[in-house]
């Protein structure tokens, strides 16, 4: 244990001995007093509340150590040491002192990202973790990009309840132009204010479940999609605002998501499973009904000395129930790009103007196995080789139609998976992560002869600072 040198071992053995010989234990041994120091920042209670070592109990070398573990989980330590002081005067009681290292817990920084799918964009964020000294976190993000902005504020108790319950109240105001560079453009508002209460499981598990009440305004004009018009015609309260089409609904939507992480280090893990799971559902009470789903695996392990493999899995469904005929058009998933098929943009169903329309079923997998290479450029740089695999398909009553005026189909089809391989490095670098790949599609589509139709192969792509 990192906390008990061995002085500490002989210390509680020889406190024990002096008690009685053989036939006592450390166990007689009570802790009489734990006393923080270098605290400057933090509350008593919010420390305290970490202890699984308490005052007025034997002391427990394994306690002391769960303490210690959870004490450097809080965003305000940085590191704990514990140490066991004898009592003057007492051959059976101890204090125990915990040495705090505080770390900043006030964030802020300004960027920027670019991707070739979504354009340039700028972000600036402030957040502080400790606020007031409480351990409660607030939270401010700022996001301005070609395809539209979101603003948002957020403010977390870890502590709501006694039984380690969080509480999250947050703000959401977002304006959607367009879902990437590649897509139709949309004119989408939304405004969310929602409550979440979150529960660790495990130390490495956890629970979120939350309403959120949302109000949406969504409108077509003049290069608007035939689907994304349709969906508005058919969906919420349709009109006419300033000569274009639009529709405009409420929805109360009850948000779940468990997730679970094992790896061994969060940037570059060498051993280790991710998993999450996601769901969300507008509640019979709304004027839209749908729901979503979403699972996420990624397993890492180590191959040989210099290398590590890993394999990335997501399965995404969703539709539209009631009198709701589909996912609302801003929630289709898109595939194509780092996070599900290199090599691609754009995949899936392709709507009246040939633009790529995204789907309400998501299948793809990644294969990576990659180095520290070159050697001297190890703390920040992975790179190797990789094999994708996925598409995303429509399976809902949303309508696709070829050149010719013919309905196509675009359900699930294990044919229509469309794979790519190549090599591929990710840079830590001081304003993000910077990710390249150069891939060779292995199956890419001609589309018949019908360009609207043709797959989108982009061999190299490049992001920074943006997540996607």
């Amino acid at each position: 244990m990192r906390f008990v040198r061995p002085a500490l071992f002989a210390l509680i053995l020889q406190l024990s001995e002096s008690v009685g010989g053989a036939q006592q234990s450390a166990d007689r041994i009570y802790v009489r007093r734990i006393e923080f120091r270098g605290v400057t920042r933090t509350n008593d209670e919010v420390l305290r509340r970490e202890l699984r070592q308490l005052e007025g109990t034997f002391l427990n070398p394994t306690a002391l150590e769960e303490s210690r573990i959870h004490l450097e989980r809080l965003p305000s330590v940085e590191r704990a040491t514990v140490a066991v002081a004898p009592v003057p005067d007492s051959e059976t009681v101890v204090d125990v002192v915990v040495t705090i290292v505080e770390e900043p817990t006030r964030r802020w920084n300004v960027g920027g990202g670019y991707a070739s799918s979504l354009g340039t964009s700028a972000q600036g964020y402030f957040a502080n973790d400790n606020l007031f000294g409480s351990g409660q976190q607030m939270s401010i993000v700022l996001d301005v990009s070609e395809l539209g902005s979101i603003a948002e504020a957020s403010h977390t108790n870890p502590y709501a309840f006694d039984a380690g319950v969080s509480r999250t109240v947050g703000l959401l105001s977002r304006r959607i132009d367009q879902l990437t560079m590649d897509t139709s453009s949309m004119d989408a508002e939304l405004l969310e204010a929602r409550l979440e209460y979150g529960y660790a499981i495990a130390p490495q598990q956890s629970v979120r479940l939350g309403l959120a009440l949302r109000n949406t305004s969504l409108g077509a004009g003049p290069d608007s999609s035939a689907q994304l018009t349709s969906w508005i015609a058919a969906n919420g309260e349709p009109g006419f605002a300033d000569g274009a089409l639009s529709t405009e609904f409420d929805e109360l939507d009850l948000t779940f998501r468990w997730r679970r992480d094992t790896r061994d280090h969060e940037s570059f893990p060498d051993d280790g499973f991710e998993q999450s799971v996601d769901f969300r559902a507008a509640l019979p009470a709304s004027d839209v009904e749908y729901f979503t789903m979403r699972y996420d695996a990624t397993r890492h392990w180590p191959v040989g000395d210099q290398w590590t493999a890993s394999v990335h899995a997501v399965t995404a469904f969703g539709d539209g129930f009631g009198e709701t005929t589909a996912l609302p058009p801003y929630l289709n998933w898109l595939a194509g790009g780092p996070s599900t098929v290199r090599g691609f943009r754009g995949l899936g169903p392709r709507d009246s103007l040939g633009n790529p329309y995204g789907g309400n079923l998501l299948v793809a997998g990644q294969l990576d196995l990659k180095t520290p290479w070159p050697r001297r450029w190890a703390a920040w740089m992975r790179s190797g080789f990789f094999l994708d695999v996925g598409n995303v398909y429509s399976t809902d009553d949303t309508v696709f139609f070829d050149a010719g005026g013919q309905r196509v189909d675009h359900g699930f089809s294990a044919s229509e998976l469309r794979a790519s391989a190549g090599v591929a490095a990710d840079l830590l670098l001081p304003f993000g992560t910077v990710r390249l790949s150069y891939a060779v599609p292995l199956d890419s589509s001609g589309g018949d002869g019908e360009a609207a139709l043709r797959d989108r192969v982009e061999e190299l792509q490049v992001s920074f600072g943006v997540e996607f």
